[in-house]
């Protein structure tokens, strides 16, 4: 909250001009329910327009000679119906304004100020748009131009970027954030950060932002990494992953459903350690004597997929969640939105990120590897281990992408089989190799004698268009495979 002093200032400062601005509106005392809400929306349209970090509504002011007259508009004893002005004000708005309410004292006459924070998106009331032209609130569709300007700032706005909590003290940020797991992650990752430098640091990596008035507003960045409780910020509450675990194979007996209550980086090894402790099958004792826990699946490939899900996700998907649905034969990773690049290339295009700025700080947390190795190592270490490959589908707005438990190469059907060839070859080429018959034999656990049958795979994968010849010259007992994409750009 703005200390009183500083705001006496800001009002003053207004009240210095010849004229309202566009982001400011003076008014005497309390008219309509309505009339507040239309003005909270034109001046938040209003800051996406200007780029404005502040709007702000202050009654117990004149409009026309800016004179401190005071009001009898006091919101704390304001109610509608018996709900306070606060909550009621907001109820035909959409989606829900960032606003806070204060009171001041000057020269014995009360001020009551409505301090208005911008959205990421172009808000409506009643479902229509509005938009200050110079003094008057107008409903935006009257003016197609500042239509589509504004329309162009919304779209050039990173929802990392977004304040999602404004004109908050330095000790409230720390309330809010789980600033204890920030320090700590960084120091496993190998960057030590000081008390002093924590709240700098914040800032440095886009969590918090200065409005170099003594009070601080934190991004969607911050709350969605390291929120203490994400229900601080009802906006992202769906944004966290969800782990549901059934029994059997099918929805039917719902185990376990998990929903994450932190944020998605200091939260992050508990959603691991749930997906986890569902797929455990038993204990070994290694060479070393050291009791080992096994599981169904690779834990690299897991963890890699819940990381890339948080780092690619779509924000603007709404109402959509990361989902992780656990079954006995089977795992998926259900991630908002539809990938940047086709998943068949997810091993063979150019690193690209949705939220380049999230994916950079998964990195100094030590969650993520640099961009681009993520799904080298899912693809690897199920290969490896001779897991099926993993199998992906875009519909309806998700990503899914599933990994089936192992199964042996006769177990697999055609796709499956052709899949599985094609992630070896990409595997294979990354480490600058190429496959072949014997690499194939290795892959799927055939004998030398089962030459035949690895051709059989490598020839499916050939008809589907997964792989190609590397040099078609060579006899058939030299001959090497290499990705489709490999050679070609597809950047």
């Amino acid at each position: 909250m703005i200390k009183n002093e500083k705001l006496l200032e800001i009002v003053n400062g207004f009240r210095a001009n010849k004229t309202e601005l566009e982001h400011v509106e003076f008014k005497h005392n309390w008219h309509s329910e309505e009339e507040l809400a239309l003005d909270i929306v034109a001046i938040s349209n209003t800051l996406i327009r200007r780029s404005i970090n502040r709007g702000y509504i202050i009654f117990g002011i004149d409009d026309k000679t800016h004179s401190i007259v005071g009001t009898d508009f006091h919101y704390q004893q304001k109610k509608i119906k018996g709900t306070e002005i606060e909550l009621c004000v907001q109820v035909n708005i959409h989606p829900k304004p960032n606003i806070e309410f204060t009171s001041i004292k000057v020269d014995g006459k009360w001020l009551t100020v409505i301090i208005i924070s911008p959205q990421s998106e172009i808000m409506e009331y009643q479902n229509f748009e509005y938009i200050r032209i110079g003094t008057n609130t107008k409903k935006l569709k009257e003016f197609p131009s500042i239509r589509r300007e504004l329309w162009n700032k919304v779209l050039a706005i990173d929802f990392e970027d977004v304040i999602i909590a404004s004109n908050l003290s330095k000790s409230k940020v720390f309330d809010l954030l789980d600033t204890k797991a920030f320090i700590d992650m960084r120091k496993q990752a190998g960057i030590s950060i000081s008390e002093h430098q924590l709240l700098e640091e914040l800032i440095n990596s886009g969590f918090v932002t200065d409005n170099s008035d003594s009070t601080y507003n934190i991004t969607n960045l911050g709350a969605y990494m390291f929120a203490k409780s994400i229900s601080d910020f009802s906006s992202l509450e769906q944004k966290v992953p969800r782990v549901i675990v059934y029994n059997g194979s099918n929805k039917l007996d719902t185990k376990q459903d998990y929903r994450s209550k932190k944020g998605a980086a200091n939260g992050f090894s508990l959603v691991l350690d749930v997906i986890l402790d569902s797929i455990r099958i038993g204990e070994s004792i290694g060479d070393d004597g050291i009791r080992r826990i096994n599981y169904a699946f690779p834990q690299i490939a897991l963890r890699e997929l819940l990381a890339n899900c948080i780092i690619h996700q779509d924000f603007s998907e709404n109402g959509k969640q990361i989902l992780i649905e656990i079954y006995d034969d089977r795992i998926t990773f259900i991630n908002p939105g539809v990938p940047l690049v086709k998943p068949m290339l997810f091993l063979g295009s150019p690193p690209v990120s949705r939220n380049e700025t999230l994916a950079a700080q998964m990195y100094k947390l030590g969650i993520c590897e640099q961009k681009g190795s993520g799904w080298q190592k899912i693809a690897s270490s199920l290969d490896n281990d001779g897991f099926i490959s993993p199998h992906s589908i875009v519909a309806d707005g998700y990503t899914t992408i599933t990994l089936r438990r192992r199964l042996p190469q006769n177990k697999l059907t055609k796709e499956e089989q052709a899949l599985a060839v094609y992630y070896h070859t990409c595997v294979q080429y990354r480490d600058d190799q190429y496959t072949n018959n014997q690499s194939i034999r290795e892959r799927f656990g055939l004998a030398k004698s089962s030459a035949s049958v690895a051709s059989k795979l490598i020839n499916l994968a050939i008809e589907k268009g997964y792989i190609k010849h590397f040099d078609e010259k060579v006899g058939n007992k030299s001959m090497q495979y290499v990705p489709f994409w490999a050679g070609e750009s597809i950047g």
